[in-house]
């Protein structure tokens, strides 16, 4: 009698269940009576939708996390942030290697499939980069937003404390969920203390891991000296990152200041320095956050469209939330750079074609997408298609 194969879970099918069985149970945990100050269930679904948001590092919300959730509520979503951030199968290999135990190498597919690498060498050296820059990163943005806050809110130590962490780490991972104002970052827009290091963790998260382990790389490495001779032995990938992510940037940020500088709703009452630092937050937090400085209603038309410009952007290729949503126009150039530097022998290793094939395949999906949302606007409002 001939035996049943064994069904084995693809690495990406493996991702996908994850963040569906973190979703769910997040959930469930928020659906309590205990996770609400009301002391009433918001509802499964309302639950749910926050739960995944969380986990999906999106940002949307349904209610004010601030107002509604209790601290059981918000450490519930913090959770599900980091743990939306790093991807739970990470988590999980990183607990067998603190217990010294062997990483299988279905394991190590689903790590190169979380942090879209291309080859399979590495990976729990990876893993170990990421869960340190990790940790790192969000404790030193933990202290300095716990500074700020406990200098701005006149609250105390403990507190400013909790609201530093989740902050940075909400920040990093890119989730734009806030606990400390009812209308994000606008009542607090002209404050270095706060804007500064949010925008800066931002950054660092939409860079992604694999460029700032380089970074750290170059700059530990004694034997180069000087910024200009590091920089130039960079990676093809860490080159083409930080040149598009500093092109963006400061070209969303100069372009707010042109279109919103004399907007009275906007930017039209502030100075000049507190314009530039508005413009620049914006300029950093549409591309993967969510948090605002300024109320967005308040936009005209050319600063709407060059905010969907950013957003539909996104980050860069392997950076902290594309593996859900962002990175498409990085992961374009970056596989095209590739392709144009093998063609001139410059010794770059060429661009995967199971890479190359997914970039396509997205781009064209997303094409498709939109002429399908246009024939569909078009058919709601009564227009002949």
């Amino acid at each position: 009698m001939a035996k049943k194969r064994k069904h084995h879970l693809t690495a990406a099918q493996t991702i996908l269940l994850s963040f569906a069985a973190m979703a769910l149970t997040g959930a469930a945990l928020l659906a309590l009576p205990i996770a609400s100050r009301d002391g009433r269930s918001i509802g499964f679904l309302d639950a749910l939708f926050t739960a995944t948001s969380a986990n999906c590092v999106t940002g949307l919300v349904v209610v004010n996390t601030m107002e509604h959730w209790t601290l059981f509520g918000k450490i519930v979503i913090l959770v599900l942030i980091q743990i939306g951030g790093i991807g739970l199968i990470s988590l999980l290999t990183a607990g067998m290697l603190l217990l010294r135990r062997r990483i299988s190498l279905r394991s190590r597919l689903v790590i190169r499939a979380s942090f879209n690498q291309d080859s399979m060498g590495g990976m729990v050296r990876l893993l170990r980069s990421v869960i340190r820059i990790t940790l790192i990163i969000e404790g030193i943005g933990a202290v300095f937003l716990a500074i700020g806050l406990h200098q701005t809110l006149s609250i105390s130590p403990g507190r400013a404390i909790w609201y530093g962490v989740f902050q940075s780490i909400s920040s990093f991972c890119n989730a734009g969920f806030d606990i400390f104002s009812e209308n994000s970052m606008v009542p607090y827009q002209t404050n270095l203390w706060l804007n500064l290091p949010i925008m800066l963790l931002i950054i660092s998260g939409g860079l992604g891991f694999p460029v700032i382990a380089e970074l750290a790389r170059a700059a530990r490495n004694t034997k180069r000296r000087g910024i200009r001779f590091r920089l130039r032995h960079l990676s093809l990938h860490a080159k083409i990152a930080l040149m598009l992510t500093g092109a963006l940037l400061f070209g969303g940020a100069a372009l707010f200041i042109v279109f919103e500088g004399s907007n009275p709703a906007t930017l039209g009452h502030l100075g000049g320095p507190e314009k530039a630092l508005v413009s620049f937050f914006q300029s950093v937090t549409l591309r993967t956050c969510g948090y605002d400085s300024i109320g967005q209603g308040g936009l005209n038309d050319n600063s709407k469209l060059l905010s969907s410009l950013l957003m539909f952007i996104g980050g860069c290729y392997r950076g902290r939330h594309q593996d859900h949503y962002a990175g498409r126009h990085h992961r374009d150039r970056t596989l095209r750079a590739e392709r144009a530097e093998q063609c001139r022998g410059a010794g770059s290793h060429p661009a995967p074609r199971p890479a190359q094939k997914r970039a396509h395949g997205l781009l064209y999906a997303l094409c498709r997408g939109d002429r399908r949302g246009i024939h569909t606007r078009r058919v709601r409002a009564g227009q002949r298609v």
